[in-house]
């Protein structure tokens, strides 16, 4: 793997983790494809994590599925949206913004 692959995939792993902190609830990254959500990053739930999960799209191409009972508050939503543009608007040189959308729009 590449050292720009490496950052790419450490990138959405702290996206990541920082989505799910945002939301308190477990997170994965995920491309859409039609009706199939396809995992980008995020562990899988754990056993005593509620079974129920939301799918939350971002863009026309990738979403968050959001494990656990409760549905996020929609100011948390926004919130998410808002770290997610930030996020696509910060290149650095060790990750393109191409890069970036080409994972995350």
């Amino acid at each position: 793997m590449s050292e720009t692959s490496t950052s790419s995939a450490a990138a959405l792993e702290q996206l990541r983790a920082r989505v799910e902190q945002i939301l308190s609830a477990p997170v994965q990254l995920v491309e859409i494809h039609g009706n199939r959500w396809s995992y980008l990053a995020g562990p899988l739930p754990s056993a005593d994590v509620s079974p129920g999960h939301e799918k939350i799209p971002i863009t026309d191409r990738h979403g968050l599925i959001v494990y656990g009972a409760d549905s996020p508050a929609p100011d948390r939503r926004e919130q998410v949206r808002a770290l997610i543009r930030s996020f696509l608007q910060q290149a650095t040189p060790a990750l393109s913004k191409k890069e970036i959308l080409n994972h995350l729009v």
